[in-house]
């Protein structure tokens, strides 16, 4: 029995009056939902369609559903007579439940409201419960404390192990399925289905490799997550010294080895500093040494103003990063995706609030490989549970480079370009952008290559030459942020005194 199944079967056996079924796949679950009514022992379902009125559902011999019309209008009013005929019916023994599709359509209108209320609220003299199947779930203040909702759509790994275990019976096929069942996370049951038929059909065999390009494909389309293939290494990031000799170390103790010897499995880190110090440089570099996939969490499509909805999309979140593991998870300026959520339950009845918990809870369970790592600009606005220890394993402070981190960062840069400068003119330039970024840093180079190129062009020359001259000229046209917010800066210096590990030298 799914996971599914088995709460339905639940929310039967406690007699939950509301139930509403999140699904894209109506036929789909419309059969496992009556198949579990039948076993939970109702007599009769009736379903309600809004284009063509209430019916009495059965299943088949051939598993398929039987349709009987037992009244033409598709409305609130026939489904509460039917409802109430059904409460005053004294003498009959029979258990009845009612399946309503397309309700969320018509969830806010008056009279169907009503409706439901009467249904849902009003004590009952048998057991009726009203399961609503939707691919939505509407907000209507009056009635959304009344269901529990329960997903159709989400499988567990155990969901797709069983599934997959029938598929290979059915089909006379052999399938790994330990191998593929994490692989196959974040799918539904008819995804599933068609991505073996069509591994078999078109390779003879089940390819991992077209699998696996569909997990990605899948990642991208929630639009809850980022998946980046990155090419940045730490070699590409100048400075920084003692936060690479940090992971150094940590990545040693990433390996089977550490475990066995009772380390635990590192968990990531939160990296302080201001815009352009190299933080989610450092985290696709992190990624790129470790080997494995790159996601970014997308905060802003998450939250939502419908009802449980942010709830369902972070759920689904974790489920697909813990699908990905071991992977490394950046959450991007956490402080403006999750400020705010100490008032949470005065301003979106708790949405935040609950949506952090998880996160939370994300941190404190992971024993998955999932490397999380968290940059914050602002630190006034940081949740003050992300900072608690055993959380991360660390909390870093990139700064603004010294004067032989802003040589090594020129360096990188002018390298990548193929572009030769003296080091004298190197040293020249560093010693004259104290408190530049890396970022800017790599702005100046780029725009001293445009006055380059225009020099060339204008003398005729076919080498493109980057003078000392080029780079002075370029940042003075670049406004360090150390500048304009001084202020901010000063108040991050503060706070990291004593409280983070310095990224540089």
């Amino acid at each position: 029995m799914s996971t599914f199944e088995n709460e339905l079967s639940l929310m039967l056996e406690i007699e939950k009056q509301g139930i509403w079924i999140k699904s894209h796949l109506e036929k789909e679950v419309l059969a496992v939902t009556i198949n579990t009514l039948k076993e939970s022992g109702v007599d009769i379902i009736y379903s309600l369609e809004l284009s063509s009125g209430v019916y009495k559902l059965s299943i088949d011999n051939n598993n398929g559903i039987v349709k009987e019309n037992v009244s033409p209008a598709p409305n609130g009013t026939a489904i509460l007579k039917i409802f109430n005929d059904i409460q005053t019916d004294k003498e009959s023994m029979e258990t009845s439940a009612f399946i309503l599709k397309d309700i969320d359509l018509v969830y806010d209108n008056p009279a169907w409201s009503r409706a439901f209320r009467e249904m849902l609220e009003v004590k009952q003299n048998k057991y009726t419960p009203i399961i609503v199947i939707s691919p939505t779930h509407s907000s209507n203040a009056t009635l959304d404390h009344l269901f529990k909702e329960l997903t159709y759509d989400d499988l567990t790994e155990e969901d797709i192990v069983e599934l997959l275990n029938a598929y290979a019976e059915n089909r006379n096929q052999t399938i790994d399925t330990q191998a593929i069942s994490k692989l196959l996370i974040g799918f539904n049951r008819r995804e599933i289905i068609e991505l073996l038929d069509e591994s078999f059909a078109r390779y003879g065999v089940l390819n991992l490799d077209a699998l696996k390009t569909k997990k990605i494909n899948l990642i991208k389309a929630s639009g809850l997550l980022e998946y980046r293939e990155v090419k940045t290494t730490m070699d590409d990031i100048g400075g920084n010294k003692r936060f690479k000799a940090w992971f150094e170390e940590t990545k040693i103790c990433m390996q089977p080895e550490a475990r066995e010897m009772g380390l635990d499995l590192p968990k990531g880190y939160l990296a302080l500093g201001i815009p352009g110090s190299s933080k989610t440089y450092a985290a696709e570099a992190v990624a790129n040494d470790l080997g494995v996939p790159f996601l970014k969490l997308n905060m802003s499509s998450i939250l939502t103003k419908f009802v449980g909805e942010s709830e369902r999309k972070i759920a689904q979140a974790r489920l697909l990063i813990e699908s990905c593991a071991p992977c490394v998870l950046l959450i991007d300026e956490v402080e403006k995706a999750l400020g705010g959520y100490q008032s949470s339950n005065a301003s979106d009845s708790g949405t935040l609030a609950r949506v952090f918990g998880t996160v939370l809870e994300m941190l404190n369970d992971n024993k998955n490989g999932i490397f999380t790592i968290m940059t914050s600009n602002n630190v006034k606005d940081l949740p003050p549970e992300l900072t608690r220890t055993g959380r991360l394993d660390a909390i870093w402070y990139f700064s603004t480079p010294t004067l032989e981190e802003r040589k090594d960062i020129f360096k990188v840069h002018l390298n990548k370009k193929g572009l030769k400068v003296k080091d004298a003119d190197i040293k020249s330039i560093s010693e004259q952008t104290n408190e530049y970024t890396g970022a800017e840093i790599e702005q100046i180079v780029k725009v001293a290559m445009k006055k380059a190129y225009l020099r060339t062009v204008k003398e005729g020359k076919k080498t493109l030459k980057v003078t000392l001259a080029d780079l002075e000229a370029a940042k003075n046209d670049v406004i360090p942020v150390a500048i304009s917010s001084q202020e901010k800066i000063r108040d991050l210096e503060e706070w990291v005194k004593g409280r983070a590990l310095y990224a540089s030298e």
